[in-house]
């Protein structure tokens, strides 16, 4: 199974193979279609993320937790100096994972992420055609199973 990572990282942390190892890995577009076959967590997945100045929020996950699930909006900074844009050539790039579980420290919530967290290369056309509803609609057929009972 994979480390699971908790994406907390200080600027002077965050080069060299380090950014390999613990910033989110980059997916081109193309990569996309595998995903949703082999990377689909039906326990906690992402169905939507926007990014403004670097702030990836998850506006809609599904989080199973204590045989419940449970709805959440939870922001997820990437550092300006972590992102795919310098990686990528430049390429804006998108924020597009699985979330493990959030943790609860009183009233401190973090949002701690799998080593397989992805970032895809933006291309405007090809990630709006991903995120139309035949899309959406293929997660929850994927997982339709595992959320009976939860909606």
């Amino acid at each position: 199974s994979q480390a699971k990572v908790m994406y907390n990282i200080t600027e002077k942390d965050c080069y060299g193979e380090r950014i390999e190892k613990e910033c989110p890995k980059c997916f081109s577009v193309d990569d996309f279609e595998d995903l949703f076959d082999k990377n689909i967590n039906c326990s906690s997945y992402l169905t939507r993320v926007k990014s403004i100045g670097g702030l990836m929020k998850v506006k809609k996950a599904y989080i199973k937790a204590y045989d419940a699930v449970e709805y959440a909006t939870m922001p997820y900074v990437i550092p300006e100096f972590c992102q795919c844009d310098e990686i990528n050539n430049g390429v804006a790039s998108l924020v597009f994972g699985q979330s493990d579980y959030f943790r609860t420290n009183g009233k401190e919530i973090s949002l701690v992420l799998d080593s397989g967290t992805t970032v895809a290369k933006w291309d405007g056309k090809k990630m709006r055609n991903i995120f139309r509803e035949k899309m959406v609609q293929e997660i929850y057929r994927k997982c339709s199973r595992f959320f009976e009972g939860y909606s």
